[in-house]
């Protein structure tokens, strides 16, 4: 007697759970943070992809993917080997101002990780962080979320970024990242990612229930499924090839030139570079090397609107060690040479440790010195005659990496550069 051929339903329940599973490991995608230094999170944004396309509003107007992401580009540009050492004068007399309050905690055992807010949206931020210092002296201020800045541009992580610099005429932030499986050193690779500030303020990127439109953008078009506004985003955005950037903390503006430099090797070494780099290509076009005969380059730099150049010196560095101090120096950078002089006077303290930045505010003229989770600031036409009482200090909650410090041209806004998740900050007087 023939019998009808079926599925046993115990069959039935086996084939749907490991359809299931099959579904769950190819969406489930956790937004864990980490504690490693610069083990940051790379994860995808899960509720995009959980989305169904098929009617909902939420995919109508569909594009093609409107931003391409260049490889790698091998670099053209001119090195020019600077025979004169870059000190001038190298000072030796230094004396070292000690903060009046000393609020800045010197500690080097960091646990970054990602932020509340980021973890519980999946990246998906569409309403402002903040940040606050635990302590502080003299100078009041803390940080808001202007910017939230993308997550990835197809295979391009941009988790990493190090430095960031507007142009002359605030219309554009320059942002300089790093390839993070790489070692850091002078032959790291990086790129720059141009974004229209003015355009992208202006779709409102900077308002609660709009911040997250860079990385849905982004999202959305790594799935193929880019709508008209999105592509207004995307055309906000332009991602520079892959090239030799070194660590890549310094991208500074010189306002009086309209040049972007960088500093790709630094450190007590003849070895010491600094590039500059081309807003067309988003690539160095020139490089100076050039040894220094007293401490070295370090990896910050600003200037100020005469042109004039500055970086400081993590007194604990052991390429750069003067003994715990930080050491000032200015000078000037151009396609003629690099040459610097030291302060005769430093700060006898890092803000907490690691130098990581160095920003010029021209509404005030002061320099501000940050470091991993501190920053320490005083006027710069102080420098060499400052007291404790001059020096402003804000120390902050040791899990958010300050990455960097920048100022609009010609305006008091400042700009803080984090990442865990990657966003800018606005400087808002005020504790």
């Amino acid at each position: 007697m023939n019998k009808k051929m079926g599925i046993h339903p115990c069959w039935l329940v086996v084939v749907i759970s490991v359809i299931l599973c099959s579904l769950g490991a190819m969406f489930q995608i956790s937004a864990n943070a980490t504690t490693n230094n610069k083990n940051i999170s790379r994860n995808r944004l899960s509720p995009l992809f959980t989305r169904s396309s098929g009617n909902s509003p939420f995919y109508l107007h569909m594009g093609s993917i409107s931003i391409s992401v260049p490889t790698q580009k091998e670099s053209f540009s001119t090195t020019q080997v600077q025979k004169q050492d870059a000190i001038r004068n190298s000072n030796t007399d230094h004396t070292y101002v000690q903060p009046e309050n000393g609020v800045i905690t010197e500690n080097n055992n960091y646990s970054f990780h990602d932020t509340a807010s980021f973890s519980l949206t999946e990246g998906i931020q569409n309403e402002p962080d903040s940040l606050s210092s635990k302590s502080t002296y003299g100078e009041k201020f803390h940080f808001e979320t202007i910017l939230y800045l993308p997550l990835y541009l197809g295979s391009r992580n941009l988790n990493d970024p190090q430095s960031a610099a507007f142009s002359e005429d605030n219309r554009y932030l320059y942002v300089m990242y790093v390839d993070g499986s790489q070692a850091t050193s002078s032959s790291q690779l990086g790129w720059v990612v141009r974004y229209d500030w003015q355009k992208l303020m202006s779709l409102k990127a900077n308002q609660p229930g709009r911040m997250a439109m860079l990385r849905i953008a982004a999202a959305h078009q790594d799935i193929n499924r880019v709508t008209k506004f999105d592509q207004q985003v995307l055309s906000a955005i332009e991602v520079g090839p892959k090239f030799v950037t070194g660590h890549a903390q310094s991208l500074a503006l010189n306002p009086k030139t309209n040049e972007l430099w960088y500093v790709q090797s630094y450190g007590h070494t003849s070895q010491n570079i600094v590039a500059r780099l081309n807003t067309q290509t988003l690539t160095a076009d020139y490089k100076v090397q050039f040894s220094m005969s007293r401490f070295g380059m370090e990896s910050v730099l600003t200037f100020d609107r005469s042109g004039e150049a500055f970086y400081w010196i993590d007194g604990r560095s052991s390429a750069t060690n003067t003994g715990g101090n930080a050491t000032l120096y200015h000078g000037s950078i151009s396609s003629k040479g690099a040459y610097f002089t030291a302060f005769s006077q430093g700060i006898a303290i890092n803000p907490t440790f690691g130098a990581q930045s160095i920003g010029y505010n021209e509404h005030n003229n002061r320099l501000y010195l940050v470091a991993n989770d501190g920053i320490i600031s005083f006027s710069l036409t102080s420098v060499g005659k400052l007291k404790p009482n001059e020096i402003s200090e804000s120390n902050f909650s040791e899990t958010r990496e300050l990455e960097g410090l920048v100022f609009m041209h010609n305006s008091d806004n400042g700009f803080l550069l984090t990442n865990r998740g990657p966003e800018m900050m606005q400087m808002v007087a005020g504790s």
